[in-house]
């Protein structure tokens, strides 16, 4: 891949097999989706510890890290190409959002949220964009097993529309 990226697209998720079709692994599945709408395809980037797609000037991230060391990855790529933060921009699950809600920022803090935390550390900024997906809240204190655990049927049968209306902001925040 060349060095010629102006912008990075990092959808946040966990590598294995088992994590597939988790909540935590949303920002993957969007990644994806939007990867296919820029007809762009993934291939292994070792040195930036991801998958890496890429589309024009735009470079899409699947962080091959798990979760809370994704900032390895997205400091890797931003080094790399030259790429600054406010042009990075990380797609997240969130547990304080209700299912299917989306929501973008500029900017903001992790919000409990540590594949967030790791990249605003390595970054040294909390100066990128993001795009929030709702997961909803987990029915008990312990978040871990709600992120880590499968959608539930009626979110199932909501994901594709989801993912596409998610995936569709992608590619809108990539036109500018």
């Amino acid at each position: 891949m060349s060095p010629a990226v102006a912008t990075l697209v990092v959808g946040l998720g966990n590598p294995d097999t088992e994590h597939a079709g988790t909540r935590h692994n949303v920002g993957w599945m969007i990644a994806d989706a939007a990867a296919k709408r820029l007809g762009a395809d993934w291939e292994a980037a070792q040195k930036l510890h991801a998958e890496a797609a890429r589309a024009g000037v735009t470079l899409l991230l699947k962080p091959t890290t798990y979760m809370n060391a994704s900032g390895q990855s997205v400091r890797a790529a931003a080094d790399f190409y030259k790429v600054t933060p406010p042009h990075v921009l990380v797609i997240t699950d969130d547990i304080n959002l209700p299912f299917g809600e989306i929501r973008f920022r500029e900017r903001g803090g992790a919000g409990g949220h540590n594949g967030l935390a790791d990249i605003i550390a390595r970054l040294g900024t909390e100066d990128f964009p993001r795009l929030r997906i709702g997961v909803g809240e987990p029915p008990v204190r312990d978040a871990v097993p709600h992120v880590l655990g499968k959608f539930s049927r009626e979110e199932q049968e909501r994901l594709p529309e989801l993912i596409a209306a998610a995936a569709a902001q992608v590619t809108e925040w990539i036109d500018g």
